[in-house]
């Protein structure tokens, strides 16, 4: 199979970003997944402080003394505590726990009682807000679970999950939660204090302190649950959101162009997401490539990983900054950046072509297959080797064989979310929200197969884990009362025409000059609640059923 990787030099623009890059950096990253030979580890050599600066030597054509691998030292693997066969809710009550739901509680009733408090004599009276009442932290998990479900059950609107209509009509929600209870808890949801926010202008202001402590608090479950394999990637993931914001992006070469960008570090061999950051266009906070994989990589410094990462990343630059600290580097460049070795690039190549040069224990290489592929590797000895494709056995660059087998982990976190994207949103703040909730789910899956896996066990989905947390979530409490929640009648009774039948023993009439007659069950059930608001009819059936 032939290997084809993008490395296009075109200007990459984006709307209210200070890091453009020159292209998304995406390449090809299908194909074959041969395994190259590295080399093997020196166990001697746990850190790298010999190897030599990229500024303090020249590029040689030479592989003398090279690779220096470090040893591994970090142990690998789920670093809490599990049962022997943890349902899918034990999972994920590692990154959602009680402690950050309670939270979101306190926050959205301060919200709702400062708006109600504010906006009360201009809401009319058929307003939900003004019915509004205290939510429960038990709601709020009902709440999260409506929220999985509509994920999994895609429907044109909100209001269309409580539906009768038969084409629409779904149950789960209408049982949770009535339609109106839920509209009114997403409207004043909010996960931080609106009065500790900074104003725009001043020096400590925070364009997303209204999430921020939602991505710091996943951030640390995400490295306390979870420690990842040797090798890991680096890349960005794009949240869709075509609203307005101060940090909105625009990316022609994505899949999703316009919307909120997310680096994100995962592991290589699952998609798992061990830390993410969220650009915010804050001139605080350096957004350049080298110093964003620096933050990002900074808890696995000094531990022999294994870093793969594009040509919006990669540079001499950067191993100027890793080398000494037991970290490895590869990764597609661009020929033209700064500290790349000019002669590499002086001939012209054909088809097949290949060349390399050495500078310490970094090393560039040069090969052509239907494009240019510039690649630059601390790890992989500058040779071809064979692959073996559907047609035909190419030789590749080893180092372009694991660039495409380890880049994919971020791929496959974003695969997954892609099969039960976050819901739409007007406010700009709930769509990274909604997102990372989302990502929540997709990283209880990998821990989950993970474990099942080292127990041989059989291995589960992303839709499977889905529907057992969100059921899980639901208070099995909850007292189901069709008409309050609007949950439509069998529909051959619906459909019938209802007709009056003589009563037996009632022939006499009354004062009136009418006979004795019986209710239609589907007539008499509108005529009491016509005009009641939903609200209204939930205080009617709790005092009929207490």
């Amino acid at each position: 199979m032939t290997i084809t990787i993008n490395i296009d030099e075109d200007d990459n623009e984006e709307d209210g970003a200070d890091d453009n890059r020159d292209n998304d950096g995406n390449g090809n990253k299908s194909g074959d997944y041969d395994v190259g030979d590295d080399g093997e580890e020196g166990a001697d050599d746990d850190k790298c402080g010999d190897q030599q600066n990229y500024d303090s030597g020249e590029w040689q054509k030479n592989t003398n003394g090279f690779p220096k691998l470090p040893k591994f030292s970090a142990q690998p693997g789920i670093k809490v505590a599990l049962s022997d066969d943890p349902s899918p809710l034990e999972v994920y009550k590692l990154f959602i726990t009680d402690e950050l739901i309670n939270s979101w509680k306190v926050e959205t009733n301060r919200y709702a009682r400062a708006i109600n408090s504010k906006d009360q004599q201009l809401l009319s009276n058929r307003s939900r807000f003004k019915l509004w009442t205290p939510v429960t932290l038990q709601e709020m998990w009902n709440f999260i679970a409506i929220c999985i479900h509509m994920g999994l059950d895609k429907k044109p609107t909100l209001h269309d999950y409580w539906t009768r209509h038969p084409v629409l009509h779904s149950s789960f929600s209408p049982k949770v939660m009535a339609r109106e209870r839920f509209l009114s808890i997403l409207a004043f949801l909010h996960i931080n204090d609106n009065d500790s926010f900074v104003p725009h202008g001043q020096p400590d202001y925070d364009p997303i302190q209204k999430i921020r402590p939602f991505v710091y608090y996943l951030n640390a479950k995400f490295k306390e649950v979870y420690q990842p394999q040797r090798e890991v990637c680096i890349d960005e993931a794009m949240i869709p959101f075509k609203g307005r914001s101060r940090f909105k992006v625009y990316m022609k070469d994505k899949p999703t162009k316009w919307g909120f960008k997310l680096y994100e570090l995962c592991e290589s061999s699952s998609g798992y997401v061990w830390s993410v950051e969220m650009y915010c266009a804050d001139k605080r906070i350096s957004n350049k490539p080298v110093d964003v994989t620096m933050r990002l990589l900074q808890p696995l410094l000094d531990q022999g990983y294994r870093l793969y990462v594009d040509n919006y990343y990669c540079c001499p630059e950067l191993w100027n900054q890793m080398q000494g600290r037991n970290t490895m580097l590869v990764g597609t460049c661009r020929k033209n950046g700064v500290g790349m070795p000019a002669d590499l690039f002086q001939n012209r190549q054909r088809p097949g072509d290949f060349d390399f040069r050495r500078k310490g224990q970094l090393v560039a290489t040069r090969w052509f297959d239907k494009r240019e592929v510039v690649t630059l590797s601390t790890i992989h000895q500058p040779q071809l080797t064979e692959t073996i494709g559907r047609y035909e056995v190419k030789e590749k660059p080893l180092a372009v064989i694991d660039y495409i087998k380890f880049m994919s982990g971020m791929d496959h976190s974003d695969q997954l979310l892609s099969y039960f994207p976050t819901r739409r949103s007007q406010q700009w703040w709930k769509k990274p929200f909604f997102h990372l909730l989302s990502l929540v789910g997709v990283q209880t899956t990998i821990l989950l197969n993970k474990h099942r896996t080292q127990h041989r066990r059989r291995r589960t989905n992303l839709a499977r884990v889905l529907k057992q947390v969100s059921v899980a979530l639901v208070d099995k409490n909850v007292i189901y009362d069709p008409q309050a929640d609007n949950v439509p009648l069998p529909m051959d009774r619906l459909k019938g025409r209802h007709f009056l039948s003589v009563c037996p023993n009632t022939e006499a009439s009354d004062s009136r000059g009418k006979k004795a007659q019986r209710q239609c069950k589907v007539c008499a059930d509108r005529a009491k609640t016509a005009g009641q608001t939903p609200a209204e009819r939930e205080n009617k059936r709790k005092l009929t059923t207490t």
